[in-house]
């Protein structure tokens, strides 16, 4: 499949991504009394991930208990804390994909679902070309400059923020009412936002009524990552404020090596 929801969500584009993971992973319950106490980790076989995009290298849990779990494939890898109803369906070198309870896999592509999703090499895009425009820098000042500029997207103002460990910048993005991209096999009215390099595969982008909200990051080795929050239109999912409860889940998250 070329396109996976270019409209805001995954879209894994070209040949699977190539890697592999452990044969089990550590699991400790999460504290639904809002603890900060943990039962003991326990050890659990691997299960078959249920996504079949990626190939084998997807490492996906697919839906999970309530817990605190390690990504295998992930670069960098990511520690992260869910309750139950969740489900990991992309754990790849380059793209990580979280769905919440009362959304479905199924409802990704055709945007009807909300998702995190975490996507450590991204860059601007070439207007409604699927390419990476070679005139913005892959970092996070570069990418806003060029965000900002866009007439087919609402930016929100650039807020700080502080997550896994590192400090980024967070903005909110919608499409406007100014010149769009249009595609028979995509919308009628779409604009691009990001789209992936190197590792990570994806193209990304924003319809009516499907804002984003991006968590960016300057990366060590140079790229830029962008933790990616879609809000589906007429409830995307079991929560009444999808922000807040994905809030809850990404302020868990860790960044490892």
């Amino acid at each position: 499949m070329n396109w996976k929801r270019v409209i805001g969500v995954m879209a894994i584009i070209g040949p699977a991504l190539a890697g592999c993971g452990s044969d089990d992973r550590s699991v400790s319950t999460f504290p639904l009394n809002g603890s900060a106490e943990a039962t003991a980790a326990t050890t659990t076989a691997k299960p078959q991930c249920p996504n079949p995009d990626g190939g084998p290298a997807n490492e996906c849990l697919g839906t999970i208990d309530a817990g605190t779990y390690t990504t295998t494939a992930l670069v960098p890898s990511l520690t992260y804390s869910v309750q139950k109803g969740w489900s990991n369906m992309e754990d790849l070198p380059g793209n990580f994909l979280l769905v919440p309870p009362g959304a479905s896999l199924e409802g990704v592509n055709p945007g009807t679902s909300d998702f995190i999703g975490v996507y450590p090499a991204v860059a601007a895009p070439a207007g409604c070309e699927e390419r990476p425009d070679p005139s913005v820098e892959t970092n996070v000042a570069a990418y806003l400059d060029w965000l900002q500029r866009q007439e087919s997207m609402l930016v929100s103002e650039p807020r700080p923020i502080q997550l896994g460990g590192m400090s980024g910048t967070e903005v909110d993005v919608s499409l406007s009412d100014g010149p769009v991209c249009s595609d028979p096999n995509i919308a009628d009215e779409y604009a691009l936002v990001i789209i992936g390099v190197g590792r990570s595969s994806l193209t990304h982008g924003v319809v009516p009524g499907y804002p984003l909200r991006l968590d960016l990051f300057d990366m060590a080795d140079g790229e830029m990552m962008a933790i990616e929050l879609a809000d589906a239109p007429n409830g995307g999912s079991d929560f009444d404020d999808w922000w807040a409860a994905a809030a809850d889940v990404t302020n868990t998250f860790r960044f490892g090596s």
